[in-house]
């Protein structure tokens, strides 16, 4: 029995929340069942704190079939430095477990490429993703209204506006691991946490600066998937491309803020950019409580998972991405990938040289974009420290 005392400091670990419709839960569902079935039977898993899973269903467009979960993954670790894998926030391991779904139908059926072309791909996340899409600005969302409707429901995005560039409403941002400097001025970690608040970046995110080993926020890595497709640049030779066809989000799903992080900042700039259908899940992956004042602990994470359809169950060290228990190279990294599939005709090279040049291309415009955005926040930083002075 709870004391008074240990009541108030509880609270739920999700907020209740609005879906969308019946399909977004259908998606949801089948990722949370599968994430609680695997960590059920794995003691290292039942070890984790709090946690974000991602998955991938596909549905193939031509039949009325039911979506397929073939890729899961939990994580929100990263590191630059790590000799395994260096991005394991679960949106990003998801991605790979599918690029080696799909690999895996290519080494078994060279002639499925068109298929897979077809297929309709699902994604869902149980929490929004890191960087623009948890930025409270610029817009004012409403919560989801429900449709009643009895599968995918059609969703066309507003038009959006970038009229904030210099605030960072278009900007590159980074994981927090990453310290941000310039010839003129050099930030060490604490003070740039500390002076950043005035614009209203999300914890754990700093401005994008280009350093060579930098690892982009969730949202920015949703925003080049939807412009250039979801296969690994080194893998185009190889696999098609494949894009996001409905993305459903758990927690802090925010309907203006999504669509702008994961696509419409960049509709502008490059017109064929692809704009998944959002849709929300009320379906909460921690039914759960935890202390309000301390909150989620997502920094207790010793391990991650990965998988995919027709392969075992994955689990990679936080501290490097590499797999348990022999620190050994997984097998969704690419090079791994790229070993299986070396024997396999490729397509002509130029898909690759295209894919990577537009690819450069739009990180070079969102670099300059986030310049912008360094410049203001340089230029606010000088402007409050001179006001202080005056006040002292």
């Amino acid at each position: 029995m709870l004391s008074d005392d240990e009541k108030k400091t509880l609270r739920s670990a999700e907020k209740s929340r609005n879906s969308t419709c019946a399909f977004a839960d259908l998606i949801a569902s089948a990722c949370i069942s599968k994430y609680r079935n695997i960590r059920g039977k794995n003691e290292l898993l039942k070890e984790t704190g709090n946690t974000v899973i991602a998955g991938i269903l596909i549905e193939n467009s031509e039949s009325n079939s039911q979506p397929e979960l073939v890729a899961l993954a939990s994580g929100t670790k990263h590191g630059h430095k790590n000799p395994g894998i260096k991005d394991l926030h679960a949106e990003v391991l998801v991605r790979r477990a599918f690029n080696r779904y799909i690999a895996d139908r290519i080494l078994k059926n060279q002639n499925d490429k068109k298929n897979i072309q077809n297929l309709k791909v699902h994604f869902y996340v149980s929490s929004a993703p890191c960087g623009n899409a948890c930025i409270r600005r610029w817009a004012n969302p409403k919560k989801e209204n429900w449709l009643d409707c009895p599968a995918l429901p059609e969703d066309n995005h507003s038009t959006f506006y970038g009229f904030a560039k210099k605030e960072g409403q278009l900007a590159l941002t980074v994981k927090k691991e990453h310290l941000f400097s310039s010839s003129s001025l050099e930030l060490n970690e604490e003070r740039t946490e500390k002076n950043l608040k005035n614009l209203s970046l999300p914890s754990g995110i700093l401005p994008y600066k280009s350093y060579p080993d930098l690892i982009l926020s969730c949202s920015d890595k949703f925003l080049i998937w939807n412009c250039v497709g979801l296969t690994k640049i080194p893998l185009v030779q190889w696999l098609p491309k494949v894009f996001i066809s409905s993305l459903t989000v758990g927690r802090k799903f925010a309907r203006p803020h999504l669509s702008r992080a994961v696509c419409c900042r960049m509709a502008n700039k490059f017109p064929n950019v692809s704009h998944p259908i959002l849709l929300c899940s009320a379906v909460k992956l921690d039914e759960g409580g935890l202390d309000a004042e301390e909150g989620a602990k997502f920094d207790e994470q010793n391990y991650v998972f990965i998988w995919s359809e027709g392969r075992e169950i994955e689990i990679l060290f936080s501290k490097n991405g590499l797999r348990y228990p022999d620190n050994s190279l997984s097998c969704y990294s690419t090079e791994v990938i790229m070993n299986d599939l070396h024997d396999v005709t490729p397509v002509e090279i130029n898909i690759m040289n295209d894919s990577i040049d537009l690819k450069h291309s739009l990180k070079n415009y969102l670099i300059s974009v986030t310049l912008q955005f360094f410049i203001f926040a340089y230029s606010l930083i000088l402007e409050l420290n001179k006001y202080l002075f005056l006040r002292n």
